[in-house]
């Protein structure tokens, strides 16, 4: 009989006791002695046989390893930049941004944010807008005072009760910027894209550095999205199109609905010369519409790369249940 080790450690600890686990479950692939693996055995738990106790070792290992990224970015992000959730909620964003210039790497946009309050008599409310302009702002249609400083927007609102709705519009431009880590927005050659957690700002969310937003872990919304591109590009965003704009100097603007709420870093666009991989996978509640879009360069390989796309989707419905999204 084996005994498994119970890790008693605190959260602040996970990071070395997971190195240690895999240093010594190498060590035990490698063909170790049965007497080295009871040395490091720390507490008694559950008497298990040798194979028994090594599976669940390594699952136990795959979990704390698989938490060590989440407690990572709540822990490290600052409470003062999540506590406004408790204040107000960003019940819709409503985006339209132009991104055309791959030159300057210059981008405009209009963001129209049904917020609620929930606290009462809310004059404020503070937004997040990096390394971007803001031109003018509106509540509920009306110009409105507001301040922009660093990161923080600031918008003066008729006093809100709780409960209360308006709808706030934030005009603005820039260039958008990168984390000096990893995440932001990213123009490479003729393509353009987000990637929402940046490694080293705080708070670690980034929907920040592309739209207005109250950037936080805690508040979730539903999205619209309307991107302009030129004519030979598409936008991709997350949700599902519902229609495709020709203006009259021929740019295309696509509009994406997406109606689950996701909190701001989930938020995405990508700009390019796309094409479209379409199949079906059949859920449980019905038919669900894959579409990957790739650059004409690797669409050859979608197919392959993706070949048990639908086995995990099965896996994934048969441990948590039907699959909720609409692609």
């Amino acid at each position: 009989m084996c005994y498994i080790i119970s890790l008693k450690l605190g959260i602040f600890c996970y990071p070395i006791a997971i190195f240690l686990i895999g240093k010594w479950m190498f060590f035990v692939e490698m063909g170790c002695t049965a007497t080295f693996r009871r040395v490091f055995i720390i507490y008694v738990h559950l008497p298990l046989s040798i194979n028994e106790a090594f599976l669940v070792m390594k699952i136990r290992t795959l979990i704390y390893c698989s938490l060590l990224p989440i407690v990572w970015l709540l822990f490290t992000t600052p409470l003062s930049a999540q506590d406004r959730s408790d204040s107000l909620h960003v019940a819709h964003y409503d985006i339209s941004l132009t991104v055309m210039d791959f030159v300057t790497h210059n981008i405009e946009g209009v963001a129209h944010l049904t917020v609620v309050a929930k606290i009462p008599n809310l004059t404020q409310v503070p937004l997040d807008l990096l390394a971007l302009t803001t031109d003018s702002v509106e509540v509920n249609g009306v110009p409105s005072l507001f301040t922009h400083q660093g990161e923080r927007l600031i918008i003066d609102v008729p006093a809100l009760q709780t409960g209360d709705t308006t709808i706030l519009t934030v005009y603005y431009h820039g260039v958008p910027t990168k984390d000096t880590g990893w995440g932001g927005f990213y123009f490479s050659g003729q393509y353009a894209y987000t990637m929402g957690v940046a490694f080293q700002s705080q708070p670690h969310n980034y929907g920040r550095c592309w739209f207005p937003c109250m950037d936080v872990f805690t508040d979730k919304s539903s999205y619209t999205t309307h991107i302009r591109t030129e004519s030979h590009k598409m936008a991709v965003c997350g949700g599902m199109l519902t229609g495709v704009q020709t203006l009259a100097d021929s740019s295309k603007v696509w509009s994406w609905e997406l109606e689950e709420p996701i909190p701001t870093y989930l938020a995405s666009v990508a700009v390019g010369e796309y094409l479209v991989y379409a199949d079906t996978f059949h859920g449980m509640q019905g038919e669900i519409p894959i579409l990957i879009y790739a650059q004409p360069t690797e669409y050859a390989n979608v197919a392959a790369s993706y070949a048990h796309l639908k086995e995990m989707l099965q896996m994934y419905e048969q441990h948590f249940g039907p699959y909720r999204w609409p692609r």
